[in-house]
């Protein structure tokens, strides 16, 4: 083979260069060009501005008591759902692996002119938790659930943070914007969580006993926008901790931790806790909700802070004092966050 002159090398590395440069300013060009041409339609000055594309935006934030928030890791997944003016399901948007900062958008080519359109997003740490099949489109509002799905009646207690929300403005009309250029609608959502993180601590049980704690609910089922929905009573499931308390071993604590979906005042017992025995025995049982979170009785210490605002506290540490009477216990004691309810001295 005949060697190639260096002339011949230097030139074809150099038109190598060039073909490679050419195709970057091609690729950098179009996107100029497409700049251009979306910000020559929003000012109108394209030529035929019928061909002009339309964008809604949808942003969101995190409500909570004292502030609007972006909780940090807590939310990866993000589906947005959109319904026509007989409230059927038409479109669904979705995005995974999130950034979920204050400039976070999702962009969409959604755009119905003329006609009126509803939304609901549904954010999570990790979506797959939860059963969101009955969300296909053509479905109604009406038959729409979420829920978690159940194993003998029964659901662990590691329900992922999991948030809902529909516009604070309320539904989207659009006009018709033929020849208008391209116009950008803004719809934000206002997300709430709908799940509870529960750290139960009961102190002042005899010793010499196995205990456990058991939590049973009806909240499991949720409509397309979130709320409640008649259920059947299950159990959340966890590990149950016994240990002496520091007074010579006269008595045992114990406690167990909960993430578990949404508190909805209804009927005592839709929440109940129960302690029992090695032998099966109920040795105490309440309603975290009712009986203690949403209190209002001469217990108090101060006002009820929880009462007016429960969709807008999630983490609830509970920790209450039994005296036993004969074969019975009492709370005298309840301290939730740093709130107490006294219901009597308590001689320790």
């Amino acid at each position: 083979m005949a060697a190639v002159p260096y002339n011949s090398t230097l030139r074809r590395s150099k038109l190598i260069n060039l073909v490679s440069k050419m195709k970057l300013i091609s690729k950098i060009g179009l996107s100029a060009l497409l700049l251009v041409a979306l910000a020559s339609c929003q000012k109108g000055i394209m030529s035929d501005l019928s061909e002009c594309p339309q964008y809604t935006i949808f942003t969101f934030d995190v409500r909570t008591p004292d502030e609007i928030s972006y909780p940090d890791g807590k939310i990866d997944d993000i589906r947005v759902f959109a319904f026509d003016e007989n409230d059927q399901l038409i479109g669904e948007w979705k995005e995974g692996g999130v950034a979920f900062l204050p400039d976070y958008e999702m962009r969409t080519n959604h755009y119905r002119p003329g006609k009126t359109t509803t939304f609901v997003a549904w954010a999570a740490k990790d979506m797959s938790q939860y059963d969101l099949s009955a969300f296909k489109v053509g479905a109604k509002k009406s038959d729409l659930v979420l829920f978690m799905a159940k194993q003998a009646d029964k659901i662990k207690a590691t329900a992922g943070p999991l948030y809902v929300g529909t516009p604070k403005e309320g539904a989207l009309n659009q006009i018709d914007r033929d020849g208008k250029g391209t116009v950008i609608d803004r719809v934000h959502f206002p997300l709430i969580q709908i799940t509870n993180h529960f750290n139960i601590e009961i102190r002042g049980l005899a010793p010499g006993h196995q205990y456990t704690m058991t939590y049973t609910a009806k909240n499991s089922r949720y409509s397309y926008d979130g709320q409640l929905l008649p259920d059947t009573p299950f159990e959340w499931t966890t590990d149950t901790f016994v240990q002496e308390d520091s007074n010579g071993g006269k008595s045992v604590t114990v406690s167990a931790t909960y993430d578990i979906l949404r508190l909805v005042p209804g009927e005592r017992g839709d929440y109940l806790i129960t302690i029992t025995d090695e032998l099966g025995k109920v040795v105490y049982e309440f309603d975290p909700l009712h009986d203690y979170i949403l209190y209002s009785g001469v217990a108090m210490s101060s006002p009820n802070p929880f009462k007016d605002h429960l969709d807008l506290n999630h983490d609830f540490n509970i920790r209450i004092l039994l005296q036993q009477s004969k074969e019975t216990y009492m709370a005298v004691q309840v301290t939730i966050q740093n709130w107490n309810l006294v219901f009597r001295d308590a001689h320790l």
